[in-house]
């Protein structure tokens, strides 16, 4: 465990230095304190609703860019420039290679989500005077819409690192955990769909393979709250948990998997 959280530091204190990093975190913090007010002030009548909107889409625009640049640069440059090889040639495991590199991107992204939300409420709060709004601000929302939203970079970010362990080039795990992103994005959609009275005039193979994508891979509409958070709509705290741990449980599998793949890859 000493040895995971010695990885994870180092790369948490690698990926924060990071040029790209900084510069989308100067520009986004702009956008809360400028763009975000301009463009709710003009929604008159819903400034706030349209600023806690604007400010979600953002953080989680950024910090999905973050996600996927990092994530896939954290084991592949590591491996490609064979920074890897002297530490897992000492006595490192190389699950405790994975594990540390997840840790350490998973506090990056977490200081990145914190920040961005924290400069978002300025922006909120700015955007919600110019106009009075009919509905009061929920910041127990807000919060949880952010901290779901974190929950789902996360899988993001176990996905990156999955394909990242087996690649020996950069594009498949970037083209990849894109996709991963928007299929989680658009599963439920279509299996919804699919359970309609429309879904039944599908051909069966469509069906079997929307199902079969919605089985394996994640499920990121469950951890949409924004909807909640811009309207000050009640959560289930029940639902609540229980999407926590299917993600947690989701993370868990794709990291196992990661680790039995890495474990058995040839380091030239």
């Amino acid at each position: 465990m000493v040895i995971i959280l010695e990885i994870a530091k180092i790369t948490f204190k690698g990926g924060m230095r990071d040029k790209v990093f900084i510069t989308l975190l100067a520009v986004s913090i702009l956008c809360f304190i400028i763009l975000v007010p301009a463009i709710s002030s003009l929604s008159m009548r819903q400034p706030r609703e349209v600023s806690v909107g604007l400010s979600l889409s953002i953080i989680s625009f950024v910090s999905l860019i973050l996600t996927i640049f990092l994530g896939v640069n954290l084991v592949y440059r590591d491996m490609e420039r064979r920074f890897a090889h002297p530490v897992i040639s000492m006595p490192v495991s190389r699950e405790a290679f994975i594990l540390g590199k997840f840790l350490g991107l998973s506090g990056i992204i977490g200081s990145g989500v914190a920040i961005l939300s924290a400069f978002s409420l300025i922006g909120i709060t700015i955007a919600s005077r110019l106009y009075q709004s009919s509905i009061p601000m929920s910041y127990e929302n807000f919060i949880a819409a952010v901290f779901f939203e974190f929950i789902a970079l996360i899988i993001v970010a176990s996905a990156s690192i999955l394909f990242s362990s087996f690649s020996t080039n950069l594009f498949l795990p970037l083209f990849a955990t894109v996709g991963v992103y928007i299929i989680g994005n658009v599963t439920q959609a279509v299996m919804d769909y699919i359970n309609s009275p429309h879904g039944t005039k599908l051909p069966s193979p469509s069906i079997y393979l929307s199902k079969t994508a919605y089985y394996i891979f994640p499920n990121l509409t469950a951890l949409d709250f924004k909807f909640n958070a811009i309207y000050s709509l009640p959560t289930s705290p029940a639902y609540m948990l229980t999407v926590l741990s299917y993600a947690i449980l989701y993370i868990i599998i794709v990291l196992g998997i990661s680790v039995l793949i890495f474990r058995r890859r040839e380091l030239l």
